[in-house]
């Protein structure tokens, strides 16, 4: 549901960048010991705070972002998608 149009004070080109406290929610959750070496895709980037914490876990972060904060160099085969199981 969008909040457009109700009065509520929109971030300028929508930017809202991730919260500490949700990267540490996020850090929780992943399944480090599986992340080092892999590639991981951030696809919004933003400021990189997200890629940033997959990097400390030893993974190489692409960044990609509409407004070109960070290198568009994503090539599709450098995707490898992995799962925790």
């Amino acid at each position: 549901m969008s909040a457009t149009g109700r009065g509520a004070l929109r971030a300028e080109r929508d930017y809202y960048a991730t919260t500490q406290w949700c990267l540490r929610g996020l850090m929780n959750e992943v399944c480090a010991d599986k992340l080092h070496g892999r590639h991981v895709l951030d696809p919004c980037a933003g400021d990189g705070r997200i890629g940033q914490s997959f990097e400390t876990l030893g993974a190489n972060v692409t960044y990609l972002d509409a407004l070109a904060r960070h290198p568009a160099d994503f090539t599709p085969t450098q995707y490898s998608p992995t799962t925790c199981a």
